[in-house]
């Protein structure tokens, strides 16, 4: 990973091993491999702790991104106004209705099993969507977490951990 304007690393007993990100212009980024890259039914686990510091999201706070440009094949997990949860695989995505608390650590995983993918906050489904067919490889772009890597745009505001990605495994399919 490529560290870009230096997200901070915080050693404390509530932060430590993850990165502080100051929501304006700091994220990490990696070229896009054949591990990140899922085309239309493999499946995958993308999985993250973070603890955003602002109450509301009146901009996209990206957690991981493979956003490229152009965006066909693209996908991310972010948070959007006015902080729900929300996935997307191109022009396939879901934005639920659940806001994770600001100051507090959650978990968030995104799973694909077939064309069917799952969304989970803290353990607890909070969406399904079926027939999920678009591509996701994140062609023309690298991978980011924290911001959007096409800009970049859409830093988060707070801490990011334990960043998981597994390809040919939906880890998580019920609560």
């Amino acid at each position: 990973m490529n560290p870009r304007n230096n997200p901070k690393y915080p050693i404390s007993s509530s932060t430590g091993g993850s990165l502080l990100f100051n929501g304006t212009s700091q994220y990490l980024t990696t070229p896009i491999t054949a591990a990140f890259q899922f085309g239309t039914s493999t499946d995958f686990t993308i999985e993250a702790w973070f603890f955003n510091n602002l109450a509301s999201a009146t901009n996209q706070k990206t957690i991981v991104s493979a956003w490229g440009s152009p965006s066909a094949n693209s996908y991310q997990i972010s948070l959007v106004n006015p902080g729900y949860l929300l996935w997307q695989i191109y022009t396939q995505q879901n934005s639920t209705q659940v806001i994770p608390s600001y100051n507090a650590w959650h978990h968030v995983a995104w799973c694909r099993k077939g064309s069917t993918c799952y969304l989970f906050l803290d353990g607890t489904l909070i969406d399904t969507a079926l027939n999920v067919t678009n591509s996701a490889n994140g062609t023309g772009s690298n991978l980011s977490i924290g911001a959007t890597p096409q800009g970049p745009t859409a830093y988060f505001p707070g801490y990011i951990t334990n960043v998981r990605i597994v390809k040919g495994t939906a880890l998580y399919t019920t609560s």
